[in-house]
Formats: structure tokens, C-alpha cells, sequence
């Protein structure tokens, strides 16, 4: 009888080991996944912000191209 008694003992403990190895696996899952969906967010971010730095960038050129462009032709009577 007490070899039944040590055996579910024993069964249980392995069982509570189980679940507590579960609910980490499973804490560190949610941990990873959120971490990676603000990592996923910022580089958004940080691509929006690239891309209007780029236009900021670029769009003074492009006026003084075109103000060039427009001496041209109105000078040469093409426009």
C-alpha cells in the first residue's frame, strides 16, 4: 500500500513539474510575441519616418529643377 501511495505521489509531482513547465513555455511565448509585434511597430515607424525625411530631402531640388526647367523654356520661347 505504501508503494501505491509513493507511486501517486510521485505522479503527482511529475504532473505539477508538467504544468509549471507548460505555463512558462507559455509565459515566454507571450512574452516573445509581444516583444516581437513592438519591434514590428517601431521599424514601421521608423519607415514612415524615413520616408518623409527622403521627401524632405529631395523636394527643395526638385523646385530649384524646376524653376531651372521653367527659365529654360520660357528663355527659348518653347513653353
Amino acid at each position: 500500500m505504501q508503494l501505491s501511495c509513493v507511486c501517486g505521489t510521485l505522479l503527482a509531482v511529475l504532473q505539477m513539474k508538467g504544468e509549471a513547465e507548460a505555463f512558462a513555455i507559455e509565459a515566454k511565448a507571450k512574452a516573445e510575441a509581444e516583444q516581437m509585434e513592438k519591434k514590428a511597430n517601431a521599424w514601421k515607424e521608423y519607415q514612415d519616418a524615413a520616408v518623409v525625411d527622403m521627401i524632405l530631402d529631395v523636394l527643395p531640388k526638385v523646385c530649384i529643377i524646376s524653376v531651372l526647367f521653367y527659365e529654360i523654356l520660357w528663355r527659348t520661347s518653347l513653353w
